[in-house]
């Protein structure tokens, strides 16, 4: 993101220079605080024009911080130094989302000096990026994350007090399934597309992530041992998420799919997601996530999210078939036990009336 400019430019109307002084913007304004600096003549020199400058701007600041010597730093230059400073910390997609959020900030706010954020700022963060069209889960997230961005400034110094601002309201709601019968469907609308199928038969039988599959090297499949590996890719710059790194079993569903695919492979493959010549079919995830959108909505299946659906149900159904077994579905699927808990243990009329039927 580019530094705005402090500029010295000359009003020929009026025979004045004037001055833009960018580190004392105030979010929210278009423009930042613009103050006449001397009058021109004849042989005024670039010293005279910069001197005046330092002198209008020391008494800017004085009024806006008490003191002429005090040193503002703008949103963008803090942000640039705070992502920098988590490069190595971070998976790249969280540097991804934070960014998200920094840029919306700027591009509704404006840059300006970090000491001058506000709660006026943050309604209007708010109030644009809901007329954007934006989700509450996705607000609420970047709000999270300026928080973090926040909270950095105060620990480093770059801001007088603690600021945390109060994160939109979102409803809590367990991930949407498929039912069982549009999964068929879809499986068959997938026949004759090899690539759709590997993602389809990892999502169903491996609850992998989209990109877990999308980044999955060849050798990570091991048929010997029936597992699948599942931990960084530092070639595709790809993280696990939570950092832990797993070994997913192959079942006796999935098993059958993978020996026959893997024996088709040819030499030059790394990837399970392979192009043929030894790179990936896909520049993203997100590509596949895009595949199954376009496949559900050919199909008329609405409301479980691409791929993220079919795992829901993988794990859904290994939690209720395995006796609530939650370390263990947990341990396959990625998560701690008490986001399992919370966000995958659903129980359909069925399931209710069976319990019920045990009193």
């Amino acid at each position: 993101m580019g530094k705005p400019r402090q500029e010295i430019f000359f009003d020929k109307r009026r025979n004045m220079w004037v001055g833009k002084f960018w580190r004392l913007k105030e979010p929210g304004k278009y423009f930042p605080p613009t103050r006449d600096l001397i009058e021109n003549y004849d042989r005024i020199s670039k010293y005279e024009i910069d001197e005046a400058f330092v002198r209008v701007e020391k008494e800017l600041l004085k009024q806006s911080f008490g003191s002429e010597d005090a040193e503002p730093v703008l949103f963008s230059t803090a942000s640039e130094l705070w992502v920098d400073s988590l490069r190595d910390a971070v998976a790249p997609r969280t540097l991804v989302e934070y960014k998200r959020g920094i840029k919306s900030w700027i591009r509704i706010n404006g840059d300006h000096s970090v000491s001058m954020i506000n709660t006026e700022a943050n309604t209007s963060f708010l109030r644009e990026r809901i007329k954007d069209g934006v989700s509450d889960a996705t607000i609420q997230k970047d709000q999270r994350h300026l928080n973090v961005f926040f909270m950095w400034l105060y620990s480093e110094g770059l801001i007088a007090k603690e600021i945390k601002f109060r994160k939109r309201r979102v409803e809590g709601k367990q991930p949407e399934i498929y039912r069982e019968e549009d999964l068929e469907r879809l499986a068959d609308l997938l026949q004759g597309h090899p690539q759709w199928m590997r993602i389809y038969m990892m999502a169903r039988y491996a609850v992998m992530r989209s990109g877990e599959i999308w980044s999955l090297p060849l050798n990570r499949i091991d048929l010997r041992k029936r597992t699948i590996t599942i931990g960084d890719v530092p070639a595709l710059e790809w993280t696990v998420k939570t950092r832990t790194r797993r070994a997913i079993p192959i079942g006796k569903n999935l098993y059958p799919f993978l020996e026959k695919d893997i024996n088709s492979r040819t030499p030059n493959e790394r990837w399970f997601l392979d192009n043929g010549n030894g790179y990936p079919a896909y520049g993203s995830s997100w590509s596949l996530t895009q595949i199954f959108r376009r496949r559900c909505k050919q199909l008329g299946i609405v409301g479980p999210k691409p791929l993220h659906g079919i795992r829901s149900l993988g794990i859904t159904k290994m939690l209720l078939d395995s006796g609530g077994r939650a370390e263990l579905v947990a341990s396959i699927a990625g998560h701690s036990v008490a986001v399992m808990l919370k966000h995958y243990a659903r129980i359909t009329e069925e399931d209710s009336r069976g319990v019920i039927d045990l009193l």
